[in-house]
């Protein structure tokens, strides 16, 4: 089942992160990234109710409408891509450049976000006592 759930997310992300960074290309970034929001919180929402809801519902009609929807508005890679393209916008318009390249402030903050998500999964992992070869692949994941 975890593997429909995850085509639920992919399938539309697929389709909506391309057509979100138009739209936020020609509408500009804050529409575009509060319309992602927007769909995370939905996202969100939908797994507190399946985690108040798994007596009485299956909660995988839940997991899957949340991904879904998650996927719908653009998924990760929407809101984290929209982010980051504001954040180079308003870093552009500080320094008043034309400069088209990426400040090295924004690459330093997209390793240390990557870093922060590697990490958590990796204590996560531990606290849950998971299987060894879940932590094994997770420490792959640095290569």
């Amino acid at each position: 089942m975890r593997t429909w759930i995850q085509v639920a997310n992919s399938i539309p992300n697929l389709i909506s992160a391309p057509l979100l960074g138009i739209w936020a290309d020609r509408a500009g970034r804050k529409p575009a990234l509060i319309f992602s929001i927007c769909g995370f919180c939905i996202y969100a929402v939908l797994y507190v109710i399946a985690t108040f809801t798994y007596r009485h519902i299956n909660v995988y009609i839940w997991f899957f409408a949340a991904e879904a929807i998650w996927g719908a508005t653009g998924g990760s890679c929407g809101l984290i891509g929209t982010m980051f393209a504001m954040i180079i916008d308003e870093t552009r318009k500080d320094t008043g450049t034309k400069n088209y390249s990426v400040p090295v402030r924004i690459i330093v903050g997209a390793a240390l976000q990557n870093f922060g998500g590697f990490a958590g999964n990796i204590v996560i992992t531990i606290l849950a006592g998971l299987e060894s070869r879940y932590l094994i692949c997770a420490l792959l994941q640095i290569n």
